[in-house]
């Protein structure tokens, strides 16, 4: 149980990282280790930070949700629960913590 939550507290602070607008361009230790657990999390398959791949860039996201005061948790639910229709047709697959 405790490992479940610990995956999902680590998928929630690679969105806040994220979320916040943070570039690799101007990446700082902190920023390098939220970018491994994206790679790690397997996000960078359909998500750039910079560029729309499958899914939209962390960019995009930040842009979009950034005066939405409950942004954090509506994100890591739609991460977690998965769902179309926020960025088109293709949907968020559901990211089950394990």
């Amino acid at each position: 149980m405790m490992i479940s939550l610990w995956r999902h507290a680590r998928s929630i602070f690679v969105v806040a990282i994220f979320f916040f607008g943070i570039t690799l361009a101007h990446a700082d230790e902190g920023d390098s280790k939220a970018y491994a657990l994206a790679k790690q999390s397997a996000c960078l398959g359909c998500h750039a930070t910079n560029k729309k791949i499958v899914g939209p860039s962390f960019q995009s996201v930040a842009e979009k949700y950034k005066n939405q005061s409950d942004a954090q948790s509506f994100l890591k639910n739609k991460i977690a629960r998965g769902g179309a229709g926020s960025w088109g047709v293709v949907p968020q697959c559901p990211q089950i913590a394990n």
